[in-house]
Order: C-alpha cells, then structure tokens, then sequence
C-alpha cells in the first residue's frame, strides 16, 4: 500500500513495511530512487517509510513514476 500525504505540512509519499521491509539498504536505495524530484528525507516508524519531498508537485510527479 502506498499513501500519499501531508505529513506536518510537507509532501510525503508514505509505503507500507508490508509493501517494503526495512532492509539493511533500503534507506539509502529510496535516497537514490526520490532524488530526481526533489526528495528531502526519507524515514520510517514501526509501520510505514515516509519519503518527503520538497514540493506537492514533485511528491505527486514521484507518486505517478512509482505506479
């Protein structure tokens, strides 16, 4: 499942852990993966990766790519 949100006023595209397991390089894959539009951060919880982006354009462009 992907989500696309607002996550404390910025522009987040949200994956589930059930969509895509913390690994041990999946961190920095997702860096390498967002940074064409403009990827901030990319974090997780115990639940999700959240990977926020810079505008609501570019974490829709990114949304669209990633379909």
């Amino acid at each position: 499942e992907r989500r696309f949100y607002n996550y404390e006023s910025q522009p987040c595209l949200i994956i589930s852990r059930s969509c895509l397991p913390f690994l041990r390089d999946v961190l920095e894959e997702l860096r390498k993966h967002f940074t064409a539009f403009e990827c901030t951060d990319v974090y997780h919880d115990t639940e999700d990766w959240y990977i926020v982006f810079a505008s609501l354009s570019q974490a829709r462009k990114a949304y669209t790519a990633t379909d």
